[in-house]
């Protein structure tokens, strides 16, 4: 991942989906995955009308019309996907027919749901395309280690900058967690209970020396006959 997009937090990011592709200034040749219902047909002959190819799970209310049938050579993928169909096939019906042809890959994928793949990479194996599926959730997996490990799922700042440096800190905060590690298995959670208590330690450390320090004063002035300070609070 090298550029996100801050969108709002109502509603999907389907009016933002043609601007994150970013079509009019990307080299031809990417490979789009997306999530279920970001696009229409018009933005998938887009993306191939740029030199470019797709990947996303069929959407539900979608049409198809099948062209031939091929076969699977390995129902098995490592990834643990169990493939049960490879079909050509034509997208849409009438006016918002797609004027490319597609590949529907049926598949149960690790979670034991069905999912129904579309892509236009006609010649890649069945096998790698649900490898292109299982490496769109890298991106998730991101996000939700930002949320869950680092604690991002709520921010101060909105905007781009802002969450930028709220990223940047909570990475540096990260990075002096690892330093502080003093090793054995990690566990997060562990050290910033450990951090809390050194910190508990630091504070009542530096209290009782701050007693100490104000008991050996009044002492003193005692001992030289000196009126006592009268302390505030």
């Amino acid at each position: 991942m090298d550029r996100v997009r801050v969108t709002g937090g109502k509603g999907n990011d389907n009016p933002y989906f043609r601007a994150r592709l970013d079509l009019e200034t990307a080299a031809p040749g990417q490979v789009y995955l997306c999530a279920t219902g970001s696009s229409t047909l018009a933005t998938y002959d887009a993306i191939r009308e740029h030199g470019s190819e797709l990947g996303t799970i069929l959407q539900e209310q979608s049409t198809v019309e099948v062209v031939e049938e091929r076969g699977v050579a390995t129902p098995a993928t490592a990834q643990g996907y169990v493939m049960h169909s490879d079909r050509l096939v034509a997208l849409g019906t009438g006016k918002p027919r797609s004027r490319y042809r597609g590949r529907l890959i049926d598949a149960t994928d690790t979670q034991g749901q069905w999912r129904t793949i579309v892509t236009r990479l006609l010649d890649e194996t069945a096998e790698r395309r649900t490898q292109l599926r299982a490496y769109r959730w890298t991106i998730e997996i991101v996000l939700r280690w930002l949320k869950r490990v680092l604690q991002r799922d709520t921010l101060i700042s909105y905007s781009p900058g802002g969450i930028a440096r709220q990223v940047a800190v909570a990475l540096i905060t990260y990075g002096l967690l690892l330093l502080y590690h003093a090793g054995g298995a990690l566990s997060l959670k562990a050290l910033q209970r450990r951090v809390k208590q050194a910190l508990h330690e630091a504070l009542f450390a530096a209290g009782v020396a701050e007693g100490e320090r104000r008991a050996q004063e009044r002492e003193a002035r005692r001992e030289a006959g000196l009126p006592l300070l009268r302390e505030a609070g």
